[in-house]
């Protein structure tokens, strides 16, 4: 577990969706951390960002274990990603 925490809720608005993205290397690994939810109105963002960490012939593993929720948005960014990196 990566011990990052949400926003305290008097920080952000009730209906806010939180997600957050890290990006880093571990030998011939990128490692990309996604923290929060992933929806249609987070998707987008995810999956550029994601994207943009593929390096030619390089391996990915995504730690989702701070994922509260995906939606069928978040589904297709990570079909997405499998796409570009096979």
């Amino acid at each position: 577990r990566c011990g990052w925490s949400r926003p305290p809720s008097n920080v952000r608005s009730r209906n806010e969706i939180y997600m957050d993205i890290r990006i880093r290397e571990s030998g011939e690994v990128t490692i990309v951390e996604v923290v929060g939810e992933i929806t249609a109105a987070t998707a987008p963002a995810a999956q550029a960002k994601i994207l943009a960490a593929v390096r030619p012939n390089g391996k990915m593993a995504l730690d989702m274990t701070g994922v509260e929720f995906m939606s069928s948005a978040g589904l297709r960014t990570l079909l997405m990603t499998h796409r570009n990196i096979t």
